[in-house]
């Protein structure tokens, strides 16, 4: 049997480990990623790419590394990245 004594105390949340309380305490306060589909927020950048992919169905190569914003198709993203090239080029 598992004992779950970390209550995290933003969410009902339990945890076996204080380590891994201390980590999902990242998803409320302090330097968390936030997902631009549904606004969770994930403690890791990787846990956010893993999100984006299997929730929403965005994958690493349709996130803009300039703003990190990510695109369910590869032609969203290409439109995306124009937007930023012009910019760049003003």
């Amino acid at each position: 049997m598992v004992v779950e004594n970390y209550k995290c105390p933003y969410c009902t949340k339990k945890l076996q480990w204080h380590s891994k309380l201390a980590a999902h305490l990242k998803t409320h306060v302090g330097s968390a990623f936030t997902c631009e589909v549904c606004k969770s927020r994930w403690n890791k950048k990787n846990k956010l790419k893993e999100h984006l992919a299997k929730s929403h169905g965005v994958y690493h190569d349709t996130i803009c590394r300039v703003c990190g914003k990510g695109f369910g198709t590869k032609g969203q993203f290409a439109v995306h990245t124009e937007k930023w090239k012009h910019m760049q080029q003003a």
